[in-house]
């Protein structure tokens, strides 16, 4: 995206702006935001005719940030929650028997295949594991409360759920490291890439939050007993 260029165009052709219901738009644009980030700094501006082509204004202060996250989708390489939004949009556009494509000017920045998308070589993967990040949100007044990670690089991972009893454990831990254990199911998209789509937590732990040279310290602090010569007390018992 130029940073001269601050308006983005994503054209739908889905729908007509005509035919587009709104409640459709605002998933479409919700999930558009959360993709993109800098949220507060994306505005929408029009919606022009034709194909539905929301117009977004971006701040100056977002330019190389809404630049630098698209160029991360594009790539594949962009965080969990991020590329799950992404994800999202393509099945949305697949239902409705559509395409989109992310116009800064005639430079195309994101494109969205839908219906053009080739089948996923992998789907509904079930897989027992854990995810570590920061615990960052709990709500929802569901049998199954959705938890938000926030991931040690920096990228929100959504799609984790957790019972009530446990979800209120996990909730005295808010703003903490944890490790969540439980059940996730994943997609492997055609370019390789794997995509979290739902984590149901069963267990958790607590992270260490001390700092890397505190943990060494201490590690450092313990006295180990060791033997004259333990190899050859290891072998011995052989």
């Amino acid at each position: 995206m130029s940073k001269k260029l601050r308006e983005l165009r994503w054209k739908i052709d889905a729908y007509s702006a005509d035919t587009m219901p709104l409640d459709r738009l605002a998933d479409y644009l919700s999930e558009l935001a959360k993709m993109l980030g800098d949220a507060e700094h994306l505005h929408l501006i029009k919606v022009d005719t034709g194909s539905t082509v929301p117009v977004l204004k971006v701040d100056d202060e977002a330019v190389d940030r809404v630049k630098q996250r698209a160029e991360d989708v594009k790539r594949g390489i962009a965080p969990v929650a991020v590329m799950q939004s992404y994800r999202r949009i393509n099945i949305m556009l697949r239902h409705d028997k559509g395409k989109a494509t992310l116009w800064d000017g005639t430079a195309e920045i994101i494109p969205f295949p839908g219906y053009q998308e080739p089948d996923d070589l992998l789907s509904g993967v079930l897989q027992r594991g854990s995810l570590d990040g920061q615990l960052e949100k709990i709500g929802g007044a569901k049998s199954w409360v959705p938890v938000q990670l926030r991931s040690l690089e920096g990228g929100r991972v959504s799609g984790c759920y957790a019972k009530k009893s446990l979800a209120k454990e996990l909730g005295g831990h808010l703003f903490e490291p944890v490790r969540l254990f439980g059940r996730g199911r994943w997609t492997r998209t055609d370019a390789g890439q794997w995509v979290l789509d739902k984590f149901s937590i069963e267990t958790f732990e607590r992270l260490n939050s001390d700092p890397l040279g505190d943990v060494v310290a201490a590690l450092r602090s313990i006295k180990a007993d060791w033997r004259p010569n333990p190899v050859a007390q290891i072998l011995k018992h052989e």
